[in-house]
């Protein structure tokens, strides 16, 4: 990874958290978004081919140089079937349809919370979804994520829980 991009320095403690208690993907079409150094889709790309499907992993991130680290990743670590594209969110993405959307999205500008990102995020990741899809996300505890997912997918669950964080699930 580089400076400038989330965690260069080491995975960060909710992206664990997420990659060890996220569910196994009902299906090879899977989206990280907001992909970073790449960890999130590449972990998945693994997990998809280990249940016999063609992987078909989409990751994608505004900050340039994350897409450009996530691609070295990709090639360094000759994962089959993921691509990584520079976006804002899902912005102009028609026809895509994920069985599994991972997210560790960001939850500040500066010193205060902002939650119109995931906000969006959280809308486009309900159109993107194929029935039965799944969106998956990781905060800290005391963003109460589960209220604005609960207002786009009506109900939402808590996978883990810690006194610092929660992941939180969604199924289309």
């Amino acid at each position: 990874s580089l400076p400038g991009v989330f965690s260069y320095d080491g995975l960060d403690t909710g992206t664990h958290l997420l990659l060890q208690h996220a569910p196994k993907p009902k299906g090879p079409r899977i989206l990280d978004l907001g992909c970073g150094s790449g960890i999130i889709g590449m972990v998945m790309a693994k997990q998809a081919k280990q249940e016999g499907w063609q992987p078909y992993i989409l990751m994608i991130d505004s900050n340039l140089l994350a897409v450009a680290c996530a691609e070295q990743n990709i090639l360094a670590n000759h994962i089959i079937g993921a691509r990584v594209e520079a976006g804002d969110l899902l912005e102009g993405r028609q026809g895509d349809q994920f069985d599994l959307i991972l997210t560790n999205p960001p939850f500040h500008a500066g010193h205060e919370v902002d939650y119109a990102v995931t906000e969006a995020l959280i809308h486009q990741s309900h159109a993107a979804l194929a029935a039965g899809g799944e969106l998956v996300l990781v905060a800290n505890r005391f963003i109460r994520y589960n209220l604005l997912i609960e207002r786009v997918f009506s109900h939402s669950r808590s996978l883990y829980q810690d006194n610092r964080f929660h992941i939180l699930a969604a199924t289309k």
